[in-house]
């Protein structure tokens, strides 16, 4: 399968946060494109670092 699909690397990653810590999205560009992940709360929020 390593042949196949290649050995894992790392790839760069920005983390975006709205100013209320309920929406979050991830963007990655993994060699190939780029995929974006989003997450929305209806309660309470992210705890994020400080």
């Amino acid at each position: 399968m390593v042949k196949v699909l290649g050995s894992a690397r790392p790839h760069p990653a920005c983390l975006f946060a709205n100013q209320r810590s309920t929406r979050m999205k991830v963007l990655v560009c993994d060699g190939f494109g780029v995929w974006l992940a989003a997450r929305r709360l209806k309660q309470g929020s992210f705890r994020l670092g400080q």
